[in-house]
């Protein structure tokens, strides 16, 4: 009886909102949602414990499929809910009341693009969870977590993108910027995730279809609800596709990468400052990163790599307790982002005078950046780019201790194509952004390497980055 009158409540509580302002609006809606979320949990916690004070009870079958399908429908956007076990609806169609919604400009051209290299891949629908991607595409921020998310663009372009999530990110999918046009398909806490893939499955017709997914993003956890969803369904790589139309960056990109990376060459800057004997590479690690929110950083690339004397002779060594000493090399790798694009950087540095040997590999791998760099430019393979480094270092008879690839596309994921590798035979083009990074190392002796973060332009090659190359001492 209590929850009769509270589900009535509510629903005349949403015709009164909908009579005052003639229709809804997205932060209406939004809050109505809320109110439908709260009472519904509210209400079946109530239904178990009146179900316990009852003892067992049976349930017809008729009565599970209801329970599959908790919280009926909240009306699109009325502003009023019935029955007492309501939830949006599976399928949730985000018009506003007061007009149609509209990708941002940039976010719609790209899942256009989408479409056709998906056409042009034999793939029907492209599936991307919680990440790179989904910022790529979509501009929503979500992560992954146990609670799956998974989006599924159409190679139609005239059909609408489909969205898989929990109940409480609806909120932030339609408030989120770009404020896209999805088809919903959300689960509760407790309810089984499968019956939301299951609907979307039905709705647009999965299975049987040819789907591609992220490789190297996509967990067993997604992959296996889409597969049970959609048995007949062809599940293939989307990584060309996808590929295809992030390798190059726009100028909005590139700005923000710009701005990453001067963000981050002061950032250096004043820590080198605070840097001195006696420190341990976890409290220059720390000054890093205390510098960087001082300065407006907006998040970290990565943890940032500290390497200290002999420990700089392991390419991505951690920062850790070892202490700087007076002649210690001192190698910093490390990144902060702004707009959700990051900096790359490296520069190794010597805490008093280098020793002779070190003051040699230093010049080595100084040359050997350079000559990335000037190989830098379009039409160019990347492997050409590699060969370029790498024969300033065996000429130089340090060959077998530059042990890893010149460098690596740079972008919403940090190590993302082209690759400046051997084997690699993308030709550079306008707008991809990547790292030059060769370096020494040799146990017993340390490490040194030098990273800049580069842009194909029309005529040749931009080093965003400008801190100092040269040797330096601290």
């Amino acid at each position: 009886m209590c929850r009769a009158i509270f589900a009535k409540g509510v629903q005349l509580f949403g015709q009164l909102i909908t009579s005052i302002f003639g229709g809804t609006t997205p932060g209406i809606d939004n809050f109505l949602n809320l109110c439908a979320d709260s009472v519904s949990h509210a209400l079946a916690r109530a239904g178990r414990k009146e179900q316990r004070g009852n003892g067992p009870q049976t349930t017809t079958k008729n009565q599970s499929r209801d329970k599959r399908t908790q919280f009926t429908h909240v009306s699109r956007f009325k502003g009023w809910f019935a029955g007492y076990n309501f939830m949006v609806a599976s399928e949730c169609n985000l018009n506003l009341a007061f007009g149609q919604q509209i990708y941002s400009q940039t976010n719609y051209m790209r899942v256009t693009k989408l479409a056709a290299q998906a056409k042009r891949q034999g793939l029907d629908w492209v599936a991307v969870v919680p990440g790179a991607n989904m910022i790529y595409f979509t501009g929503l921020h979500m992560h992954l977590s146990e609670r799956p998310t998974v989006a599924f663009f159409p190679a139609d372009a005239t059909q609408k993108p489909v969205l898989v999530l929990p109940f409480f990110e609806v909120g932030k999918a339609m408030q989120g910027h770009p404020r896209l046009d999805w088809q919903t398909f959300s689960y509760v806490d407790g309810q089984d995730y499968q019956e939301a893939f299951d609907a979307a499955a039905q709705a647009v017709g999965l299975d049987g279809a040819k789907i591609g997914v992220e490789p190297r993003a996509m967990r067993f956890l997604e992959l296996d609800h889409i597969a049970r969803s959609a048995p007949t369904a062809k599940i293939s790589s989307a990584h060309e596709a996808i590929a295809a139309l992030r390798i190059t960056k726009d100028a909005a990109e590139i700005e923000a990468t710009r701005k990453a990376i001067q963000l981050s060459e002061n950032v250096l800057a004043r820590t080198l400052e605070e840097v001195h004997t006696g420190m341990s590479e976890r409290e220059v690690a720390a000054a890093l990163s205390i510098n960087a929110l001082k300065l407006g950083s907006e998040g970290v690339a990565f943890e940032p790599l500290v390497q200290v004397g002999l420990g700089a002779a392991y390419p991505h060594g951690g920062a850790g307790d070892r202490i700087i000493s007076q002649g210690d090399v001192l190698l910093i790798d490390f990144g902060y982002t702004k707009a959700d694009y990051p900096a790359d950087i490296t520069r190794t540095v010597f805490v008093g005078e280098p020793t002779p040997e070190l003051r040699k590999i230093y010049a080595v791998v100084q040359a050997a950046n350079a000559a990335g760099r000037a190989a830098s430019k379009p039409g160019v393979l990347c492997q050409e780019v590699d060969r370029a480094t790498r024969k300033v270092i065996d000429d130089a008879g340090y060959g077998k201790y530059f042990t890893h690839r010149t460098g690596h596309g740079l972008g919403l994921e940090g190590h993302e194509p082209p690759y400046i590798v051997e084997g690699d035979t993308t030709v550079l083009e306008p707008g991809m952004l990547f790292t030059i990074e060769p370096g020494i190392y040799i146990e017993g002796v340390g490490g040194v390497r030098i990273e800049d973060n580069m842009v194909i332009t029309e005529t040749g090659a931009e080093s965003l980055t400008t801190f100092t190359r040269d040797l330096s001492t601290i």
